[in-house]
């Protein structure tokens, strides 16, 4: 017997949150109910008037920043607890990219000519989009994007002759042992922008790596693409192997916190996860911005350390504020430098 569905058609949020009420009623424990529409389509309505019906006190709002709200029913409820769930997220990558670009308190040369900045965009395989490298062209950002080894990168890495091979160096340009670098000249690249080169990078395995069935002579080999024209393919993959700072990224973000979750509330600790991304957020823009030397790449931990548990005093005279440090405290001078340098930041809106 076939199953046809029942179609409801709400003229307002009364009727709205009538219908859910009563589907409340016929709901038990460990039922699910999903609600998908867009935005302003009564989903927020329809929870309201279904948290109503199992005698749910104080407003129900829409958890699309906490991401998970819970609420305690009457007792008299079928169910003792009822959890409101948003799984909204972002529908694409590019998504992403207008989001990251949104936290920048510069724009790319290709939005803003005037003001802009240069710009480069790196990611893994994960990136490997038309859509989004076409996005990051139209917006002037040049890119470097990892790809996954498939057949035609493989054809093209094994006609490689071994004279197209050089020496790959680190991020401070000096020879990296174990490992070589060549362009793919032979590739087809015309279904990507104009400008697009394919770059593999070969090395030796290192301990306890796992080997793949493609890995001619004993090399790994990895292969990413960009649009930038700087003839020296050395440099270029040392740039792009700095995408790996990713993973520094995370390990500073469980210096700061993430490590252990402190609550036993799904919706505490989202608040406390969205606390260590703002704290991810104003160390890399100091970092950025306003220090120089070691410090610009130092951990939370040392940071903390040197300039942010620093001793100091506030005195006022003549209206005017001064905060005066430890002359012997080994950072006081790079503390100072750094106020300097934020006070002549250009205020951004």
């Amino acid at each position: 017997m076939s199953a046809w569905p029942l179609v409801v058609l709400s003229e307002s949020p009364a009727a709205t949150k009538d219908l859910a009420g009563r589907l409340a009623g016929l709901c038990a424990s460990g039922d699910v109910v999903l609600l998908s529409g867009d935005l302003g389509a009564g989903k927020t309505a329809f929870a309201q008037g279904f948290a109503a019906a199992l005698g749910v006190e104080g407003p129900v709002t829409s958890p699309t920043f906490a991401l998970v709200r819970q609420y305690r029913c009457a007792d008299t409820a079928p169910v003792a607890t009822l959890i409101h769930a948003d799984v909204y997220r972002t529908g694409s990558i590019n998504e992403v990219l207008e989001l990251a670009l949104a936290q920048l308190p510069v724009a790319p040369k290709g939005t803003d000519p005037d003001r802009g900045v240069a710009m480069l965009a790196r990611a893994d395989s994960a990136g490997a989009s038309h859509k989004f490298v076409d996005a990051l062209v139209e917006r002037g950002i040049e890119f470097s994007i990892g790809m996954e080894m498939r057949k035609p990168l493989r054809l093209a890495v094994l006609a490689l002759p071994k004279t197209a091979w050089t020496e790959a160096i680190t991020a401070e340009c000096e020879i990296r042992e174990g490992a070589e670098v060549a362009e793919l000249v032979g590739l087809d690249l015309s279904h990507w922008p104009v400008g697009t080169r394919a770059i593999v990078r070969r090395e030796e395995p290192h301990d306890g790596a796992q080997f793949s069935l493609f890995d001619p002579d004993g090399w790994r080999h990895q292969v990413f693409v960009t649009n930038s024209s700087d003839a020296d393919i050395t440099y270029l993959e040392a740039r792009h192997r700095g995408h790996a700072r990713i993973e520094d990224r995370i390990r500073c973000a469980k210096d700061t916190g993430l490590r252990n979750l402190p609550f036993g509330d799904f919706a505490n600790n989202a608040c406390w996860v969205e606390l260590i991304c703002v704290a991810q957020d104003l160390f890399a823009f100091t970092q950025g911005l306003v220090l120089d030397g070691d410090l610009t790449s130092a951990e939370p931990k040392r940071l903390r350390y040197a300039l942010l548990h620093t001793a100091g005093r506030l005195t006022t005279t003549s209206r005017k504020t001064t905060l005066r440090l430890q002359h012997e405290w080994p950072w006081a001078r790079a503390l100072a430098s750094a106020f300097t340098k934020l006070r002549s930041l250009p205020l951004t809106t």
